[in-house]
């Protein structure tokens, strides 16, 4: 299980940047997660749950927003996003196997507690 790797990972970038940034503690974190990642999303978030428990991401509340696969064409010249995993233009059905966005997995945002008594959104 690859999740239980990625979601150490992503507790490791945020309490190395909560080193350079200085908070305290993680209340929510925001993560986009690509159709065509390879993520488990139930996996990950189960992970996460697990790994943040002793660290500063106790209780954090995890929202994922979910990315489809979207791919630029050639003939149209426009980014088209695919409801199945088809490598063609929906349009002009012409094969695109330039895939711009769905593979994806990153963190887009954190929400912190930087002192006992503020609480502030920390772009990632």
């Amino acid at each position: 299980m690859h999740e239980l790797s990625l979601a150490e990972a992503i507790v490791e970038q945020v309490v190395d940047l909560s080193k350079k940034e200085n908070f305290n503690h993680v209340l929510r974190i925001k993560i986009e997660l690509g159709a065509w990642s390879g993520v488990d999303r139930e996996s990950l978030e189960f992970c996460l749950t697990e790994m943040c428990d002793n660290t500063l991401l106790k209780d954090v509340v995890i929202e994922f927003f979910d990315v489809r696969l979207t791919v630029f064409c050639h003939f149209c010249q426009k980014e088209r996003e695919l409801a199945d995993p088809i490598l063609s233009c929906p349009v002009c059905h012409l094969a695109t196997p330039e895939v711009v966005k769905g593979k994806d997995l990153k963190i887009i945002d954190l929400e912190v507690d930087s002192a006992p008594d503020q609480t502030e959104a920390h772009h990632v």
